[in-house]
Protein backbone atom coordinates (compact mmCIF):
# COMPACT_ATOMS: atom_id res chain seq x y z
CA UNK A 1 0.00 0.00 0.00
CA UNK A 2 0.88 3.71 -0.58
CA UNK A 3 1.84 6.14 2.23
CA UNK A 4 -1.39 7.70 1.57
CA UNK A 5 -3.70 5.17 1.83
CA UNK A 6 -2.47 3.79 5.06
CA UNK A 7 -2.62 7.49 6.38
CA UNK A 8 -6.03 7.35 4.97
CA UNK A 9 -7.52 4.87 7.21
CA UNK A 10 -5.65 5.58 10.51
CA UNK A 11 -7.38 9.37 9.79
CA UNK A 12 -10.99 7.10 9.50
CA UNK A 13 -9.93 4.85 12.38
CA UNK A 14 -9.42 8.31 14.63
CA UNK A 15 -12.69 9.91 13.58
CA UNK A 16 -14.73 6.68 14.41
CA UNK A 17 -13.26 6.43 17.54
CA UNK A 18 -14.09 10.00 18.47
CA UNK A 19 -18.07 9.70 17.32
CA UNK A 20 -20.39 6.96 18.22
CA UNK A 21 -21.27 4.30 14.86
CA UNK A 22 -24.66 5.19 13.97
CA UNK A 23 -27.19 1.98 14.90
CA UNK A 24 -28.93 0.24 12.04
CA UNK A 25 -32.59 0.86 11.50
CA UNK A 26 -34.70 -1.59 12.97
CA UNK A 27 -36.95 -3.83 10.59
CA UNK A 28 -40.15 -4.09 11.34
CA UNK A 29 -42.99 -5.90 9.94
CA UNK A 30 -45.25 -3.47 7.73
CA UNK A 31 -49.01 -3.20 7.19
CA UNK A 32 -48.35 -4.01 3.46
CA UNK A 33 -46.23 -7.58 4.63
CA UNK A 34 -48.74 -8.62 6.87
CA UNK A 35 -51.57 -8.13 4.29
CA UNK A 36 -49.79 -9.88 2.15
CA UNK A 37 -49.34 -13.03 4.15
CA UNK A 38 -53.58 -13.06 4.60
CA UNK A 39 -54.07 -12.22 0.16
CA UNK A 40 -51.52 -15.49 -0.08
CA UNK A 41 -54.21 -17.23 1.69
CA UNK A 42 -57.11 -15.91 -0.10
CA UNK A 43 -55.70 -16.63 -3.47
CA UNK A 44 -54.73 -20.19 -2.33
CA UNK A 45 -58.15 -21.24 -1.08
CA UNK A 46 -60.00 -19.52 -3.53
CA UNK A 47 -64.21 -19.40 -3.73
CA UNK A 48 -63.87 -22.27 -6.39
CA UNK A 49 -61.89 -24.57 -4.42
CA UNK A 50 -64.10 -23.95 -1.34
CA UNK A 51 -67.27 -24.51 -3.31
CA UNK A 52 -65.62 -27.67 -4.40
CA UNK A 53 -64.80 -28.88 -1.08
CA UNK A 54 -68.25 -28.11 -0.06
CA UNK A 55 -70.06 -30.37 -2.85
CA UNK A 56 -67.75 -32.68 -1.99
CA UNK A 57 -69.29 -32.79 1.84
CA UNK A 58 -72.81 -32.79 0.39
CA UNK A 59 -73.50 -28.83 0.53
CA UNK A 60 -75.83 -27.48 -2.40
CA UNK A 61 -75.74 -23.57 -1.66
CA UNK A 62 -73.06 -21.40 0.48
CA UNK A 63 -73.40 -17.42 1.34
CA UNK A 64 -70.53 -15.08 0.59
CA UNK A 65 -70.67 -14.68 4.59
CA UNK A 66 -69.34 -18.23 5.06
CA UNK A 67 -66.79 -18.10 2.43
CA UNK A 68 -64.37 -16.02 5.36
CA UNK A 69 -64.96 -18.66 8.11
CA UNK A 70 -64.11 -21.60 5.98
CA UNK A 71 -60.76 -19.99 4.98
CA UNK A 72 -60.20 -19.53 8.46
CA UNK A 73 -60.98 -23.39 9.39
CA UNK A 74 -59.05 -25.09 6.64
CA UNK A 75 -55.76 -22.30 7.44
CA UNK A 76 -56.48 -24.19 11.49
CA UNK A 77 -56.62 -27.42 10.45
CA UNK A 78 -53.70 -27.29 8.06
CA UNK A 79 -51.87 -25.54 10.36
CA UNK A 80 -52.24 -27.88 13.28
CA UNK A 81 -51.82 -31.11 10.71
CA UNK A 82 -48.49 -29.65 9.63
CA UNK A 83 -46.95 -28.75 12.84
CA UNK A 84 -48.13 -32.41 14.42
CA UNK A 85 -46.01 -33.82 11.18
CA UNK A 86 -43.26 -31.68 12.17
CA UNK A 87 -42.88 -32.90 15.62
CA UNK A 88 -43.01 -37.09 14.31
CA UNK A 89 -40.02 -35.29 11.58
CA UNK A 90 -38.17 -33.99 14.33
CA UNK A 91 -38.55 -36.46 17.03
CA UNK A 92 -36.55 -39.22 14.51
CA UNK A 93 -34.24 -36.61 13.81
CA UNK A 94 -35.31 -35.60 10.31
CA UNK A 95 -35.27 -32.24 8.84
CA UNK A 96 -37.62 -33.95 6.17
CA UNK A 97 -41.37 -34.20 6.87
CA UNK A 98 -42.52 -37.57 4.71
CA UNK A 99 -45.72 -38.66 3.64
CA UNK A 100 -46.23 -41.17 6.86
CA UNK A 101 -45.16 -37.84 9.06
CA UNK A 102 -48.60 -36.67 7.88
CA UNK A 103 -50.61 -39.79 8.08
CA UNK A 104 -49.47 -40.32 11.94
CA UNK A 105 -50.87 -36.51 12.39
CA UNK A 106 -53.49 -36.99 10.69
CA UNK A 107 -54.34 -40.50 13.12
CA UNK A 108 -53.50 -38.39 16.28
CA UNK A 109 -56.28 -35.98 15.25
CA UNK A 110 -59.01 -39.49 14.88
CA UNK A 111 -59.03 -39.14 10.72
CA UNK A 112 -57.18 -41.94 9.01
CA UNK A 113 -56.71 -41.55 5.66
CA UNK A 114 -56.64 -44.90 4.24
CA UNK A 115 -54.00 -45.76 1.05
CA UNK A 116 -51.07 -45.29 2.99
CA UNK A 117 -49.37 -47.94 5.54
Amino acid sequence: MPPKAIQKTKAAKSNSKTSPAPKPPVKRLTKSKASSKVSAIETVLTKGAMRRLARRGGVKRTTALILPEIRNELHKFVKTVVSSAMTYAEHRKRTTVTAMDVIHALRKRGQNLYGYT
